[in-house]
């Protein structure tokens, strides 16, 4: 400080003894001593500090974002057990709103009559927090805060005291008091660094509090001692069954309670060991709060009480349970089972799946994983076992949902075939199905609404005469890391794949000896790197549904590809040695970059079109003609239209 303003000046006998000698003949002439005028000044500009003061927001200067209120807190918690008068923060703030509304102005740019007016004080106690650090490595540690406060008279505006200090803990921590060593053993989110930092605070706090001079004529009121104060808001929000739990040290042989803000007031808290108190709260279906301070409160049997406000976080509760898990579905592999849901939409608190499984259809689930996807994979399955599952949503309350429709599946039959022994396929798919190994096609699979079949790597299918696959949902062949191939026995005919509305994704696949290959009738999906050779029509595509046939090889084929009424998409294929290569009809889609050469008619069309780049005629030299097509010209194509070449062929 520049200077004492605070302490009891007592400098009226040298005034009077200055006087006296003063009177005196052999001193007349001399002037007063400089230091006995200045005292007097002092004397007569004496400050008188503000009895009733609000403590107001605290500024920040770190990179920690709570650290600003979390030190207000505890400073407060000091401050009110002195003389002065201090109104509670929530009605500081609430003050602060209100005036800002109503002038429009920042309570910063404020005068503290200003303010004072409207909260009812006659000082205002600023501070701030010029630094913190927390440092974790090993057995190594160090925490530092250092902060500074300063007093304002609302009646004059002038400051009429600052004080500073800091608070460093270095070395391999801070021991726990019995009380952070209780909820420390109690909670998990009451851990040991986040102990010491509220134990730093703290007696940054109090050290602050210890320097600030007391008003003239305070009386000597000595409140009950509060020494920490921990709590678990940290594990928030409590769901239902949660319980909320308050430690405090102080006093012993006093009243301890605490409240949870507005929601629930007086609490009793029980003194397990001399002045040591521990409350509890177990949340009940139907609470729900947020933003609630912990205040406790310490009070002798008779006389005054003192308040403490927890300054690690406030109290959230929700007891809602999360929408029920839908569209549960389990896909069966050689290895694994793959589930997966339909992902809650709008659940904001949503935490986690947890996952759970059964060898009985109604009793016995366990949890088996919890996961923040909406698919899993049980790698634990085993073979020849018949699972059932169930998935529950859970959120950061820890509140669960109803548990989802139950589904079953076992690792697929072909883990456990011997070797080249095949499977039989037919009937109606009840539940999303993988293929994996040799399998026999007898009448048709059906594939219904709402269900998938996905046939695995290196799958063989063999069709008996006329059987095949009706797809309503979904298919799935997947021949990237070893072909699938679908084919029929010796000379039979099969029906091929019908895609009904549904959705299809194809790739790595040689499909052969079917009336038609492949049927996409108001299908969607892409077929790509597939090779569809010696059937009656390769692909039949109708309806308008945008299908994308790509990068596909189709030959010999009385007709490779059918296209009618449809806005499908063929593009960077090769379609060759086939009756017809290309049937059109109604055809509003596009073909471009395919090679489309040596079939007995390239392309027939029902109507003038406009082909985009393709590489269109003969490669058999002698049936080459001396003209060239241009390509991207408007061509109108008869029933038996000229041959075209490659251009440069």
């Amino acid at each position: 400080m520049k200077r004492d303003t605070y302490s009891r000046l007592r400098i009226l006998p040298v005034i009077v003894l200055a006087a006296g000698l003063a009177s005196c003949g052999a001193l007349e002439g001399i002037k007063l001593p400089l230091v006995s005028r200045q005292a007097a000044t002092e004397a007569q500009q004496r400050v008188e500090l503000p009895t009733v003061v609000a403590v107001m927001p605290f500024a920040n200067e770190t990179q920690d974002k709570d650290t600003a209120e979390r030190m207000r807190k505890s400073f407060y918690n000091f401050f009110s057990s002195t003389p002065y008068v201090d109104v509670e923060l929530a009605d500081v703030d609430e003050g602060i709103v209100r005036l800002e509304r109503s002038t429009g102005k920042n309570a910063a740019n404020m005068k503290p009559q200003e303010i004072c007016q409207a909260i009812g004080c006659d000082g205002l106690l600023f501070g701030k927090v010029t630094d913190y650090q927390k440092i974790f490595g090993g057995v190594y540690s160090r925490l530092r805060a250092e902060a500074e406060v300063w007093m304002v008279d609302a009646k004059t505006g002038k400051e009429v005291m600052r004080v500073k200090d800091s608070v460093d803990y270095l070395g391999g921590g801070v021991p726990l008091s019995p009380l952070g060593a209780m909820m420390s053993a109690f909670s998990a989110a009451a851990n040991v660094r986040e102990i010491q930092e509220t134990r730093m605070l703290s007696e940054l706090a109090g050290k602050l509090v210890a320097k600030i001079p007391l008003p003239e004529g305070a009386p000597a009121v000595r409140r009950p001692l509060i020494k920490e104060l921990i709590t678990n808001v940290g594990e928030g929000p409590f769901g239902s069954g949660k319980i909320v739990r308050v430690g405090l040290q102080g006093e012993p042989g006093s009243i301890a309670m605490f409240d949870i803000g507005n929601f629930k007031k007086g609490l009793p808290m029980r003194e397990t060991q001399p002045g040591v108190y521990l409350g509890e709260y177990a949340v009940l279906p139907g609470d729900s709060t947020r933003g609630m301070p912990i205040i406790a409160t310490l009070k002798r049997p008779s006389g005054p009480e003192s308040q403490w406000i927890d300054t690690s976080g406030l109290v959230a509760m929700d007891t809602s349970l999360p929408e029920k898990v839908a569209s549960l579905r389990a896909r069966e592999y050689r290895d694994r089972v793959d589930l997966s849901w339909q992902s809650l939409q709008d659940v904001p608190d949503l935490s986690a799946y947890r996952v759970l499984r059964s060898e009985q259809p109604l009793t016995g689930f366990q949890q088996i994983a919890t996961t923040e996807f909406n698919a899993y994979e049980d790698r634990t399955a085993k073979p020849g076992a018949l699972y059932y599952y169930q998935v529950v949503a859970v959120d950061k309350a820890g509140n669960a949902s109803e548990f989802s429709s139950t589904v079953s599946a076992r690792l697929t039959v072909s883990a456990r075939l011997k070797k080249n022994e095949a499977s039989i396929l037919s009937g109606e798919l009840k539940s999303d199905t993988d293929l994996s190994g040799i399998y026999l096609l007898k009448g048709q699979v059906t594939v219904p609404s709402g269900v998938s079949l996905m046939i695995g790597p290196e799958t063989s299918i063999v069709a008996e005469n006329e059987a095949g696959i009706l797809v309503q949902g979904r298919l799935t062949v997947d021949g990237s890391t070893g072909l699938v191939r679908l084919f029929s026995r010796r000379a039979d005919r099969w029906a091929g794949i019908v895609l009904d509305g549904g959705h299809v994704t194809m790739m790595g696949v040689v499909l052969s000896g079917a009336q038609t290959g492949l049927t996409l009738k108001d299908a969607k999906g892409v077929v790509e790197n597939v090779s569809i050779t010696d059937n009656d029509v390769g692909i039949n595509i109708s309806g308008l549904s945008g299908v994308v046939v790509r990068n596909c090889w189709v030959a010999d084929n009385a007709i490779g590809i059918q296209l009618a009424g449809t806005d499908a998409k063929i593009v960077q294929s090769a379609i060759v040695r086939n009756g017809i290569g290309l049937s059109l009809r109604g055809f509003s889609g596009e073909v471009s970059e395919n090679v489309i050469v040596d079939n007995e008619q390239n392309i027939f069309s029902d109507f003038p079109l406009k082909l985009d780049p393709n590489y269109i005629g003969q490669l058999r030299e002698h049936d080459m003609p001396s003209r060239l097509p241009l390509r991207g010209a408007t061509t109108a194509l008869p029933d038996e239209p000229p041959i075209w070449h490659m251009p440069g062929s």
